[in-house]
């Protein structure tokens, strides 16, 4: 899971600092995330090899688009943005503390994994969601003199 966060970051700043784009790529990005997520394409992608490479490809470009649009963002949109992804992550991080069968190989099979392996990711992926918002925090401070 934490390789599914360092591309759509690398590919984030790679957009940030080369392109120019749109709430539409911030859309198509966004929608990459999501995708990879969903429990059925999480499992492919987990368990054969040309679809995890699809996916992390996917990822970095997702994460392209994404970073693209930030130059452009209002405050309002990144703010949203943020919260989005704070709620979905938080979603996706319950179900895996919770050791939802979705993401195991309770309901895939052919996944090396049980329910009993999801907590740790869980948690993991709520450590990297709080460090964000902390850096996120931080940067606001500076930005309007508090640090």
């Amino acid at each position: 899971m934490l390789d599914h966060y360092a591309m759509f970051f690398a590919g984030s700043i790679i957009g940030y600092k080369m392109f120019k784009g749109s709430i539409l790529a911030l859309t198509l990005g966004s929608f990459v995330a999501v995708f990879w997520h969903i429990p059925l394409t999480f499992a492919l992608a987990a368990s054969d090899l040309p679809i995890r490479l699809i996916c992390e490809v996917t990822l970095f470009l997702g994460g392209i688009l994404a970073g693209s649009y930030i130059p452009r963002m209002s405050l309002a949109v990144k703010v949203t943005s943020l919260a989005l992804y704070m709620l979905g992550d938080t979603f996706l991080s319950i179900l895996f503390i919770i050791g939802s069968p979705e993401y195991s190989n309770v309901d895939f099979p052919y996944l090396k994994w049980g329910p009993s392996s999801l907590p740790l990711v869980g948690v993991t992926m709520f450590v990297v969601m709080n460090l964000v918002l902390v850096y996120v925090i931080v940067r606001v401070m500076r930005n309007i003199s508090i640090l």
